[in-house]
């Protein structure tokens, strides 16, 4: 878990050296298409990483009703971010799917760890 946050932590200041740079050292140095792109899904590479960690250790901690509840989340996610939905929509609704598997299914909730 603590490596997943170094991760995270590590692609988020990547990505704000990249939108930073520019503001710094201005016309001297321009940005190529694919570190743009590189910069663009830095976010969704975080998030995907965070998702199949999720999938590995909650989904198999939990029986069987945790893990349909963290796939639900993990699906309903994926679409929304395919659509090209906005961050914190993905999160939302996953987090949504999430509960709502666990209150049909009433498996109490994980802790997060």
């Amino acid at each position: 878990a603590v490596s997943t946050w170094i991760a995270v932590l590590g692609v988020g200041l990547g990505s704000f050296a990249l939108r930073f740079a520019p503001l710094v050292l201005g016309a001297r140095v321009t940005e190529s298409d694919a570190v743009q792109r590189s910069a663009d899904l830095a976010g969704t590479a975080a998030l995907a990483a965070l998702v199949t960690t999720a999938l590995r250790s909650h989904g198999t901690g939990g029986g069987l009703g945790e893990l349909v509840a963290v796939a639900a989340a993990a699906a309903v996610g994926a679409a929304l971010a395919h659509r090209g939905r906005s961050m914190p929509v993905v999160l939302i609704a996953g987090m949504a799917a999430y509960w709502a598997v666990h209150w049909a299914a009433a498996v109490p909730l994980s802790p997060i760890s």
